[in-house]
């Protein structure tokens, strides 16, 4: 008789940003930029503060480099993106274009993202959960 044997489940790590007093729960992209943000977020937060830029994206520098992630699928609205290899930015466009993508949001409408990153400048918390 053979005896199954269990499939060990490995940890994987969900993006929590807070910014406002709410929490949004992000997916992380699976290329080496968002490898690289979590090794470096692996065990700590990094908070950045996060400023509008050119309408499209609200983004913050991050106190390190990451790698562009060359061939990322097109980023979209409510995607978090590497922008200039050493800001963190949440894409507000509306059409696709392409960046290193590092984590999706979430595909809720401009004027979600809009209220829970607010207006002009916010100060954001990135940390990881790890569950199986």
């Amino acid at each position: 008789m053979d005896i199954p044997i269990p499939v060990l489940a490995e940890p994987r790590a969900v993006l929590v940003i807070r910014a406002n007093g709410g929490v949004k729960y992000a997916s992380l992209a699976d290329n080496e930029s968002a490898r690289a943000f979590v090794r470096k977020l692996n065990p700590a937060e990094e908070t950045v503060v996060m400023s509008d830029r050119g309408g499209f994206v609200k983004a913050g520098e991050l106190p390190w480099a990451l790698p562009e992630s060359a061939g990322s699928p097109p980023v979209v609205s409510g995607d978090l993106i590497l922008y200039e290899n050493n800001q963190i930015a949440v894409y507000r466009g509306g059409k696709t274009t392409e960046y290193s993508k590092l984590a999706s949001v979430g595909r809720g409408t401009e004027e979600e993202l809009a209220g829970f990153f607010g207006e002009g400048d916010v100060t954001v918390s990135f940390s990881l959960e790890w569950s199986e």
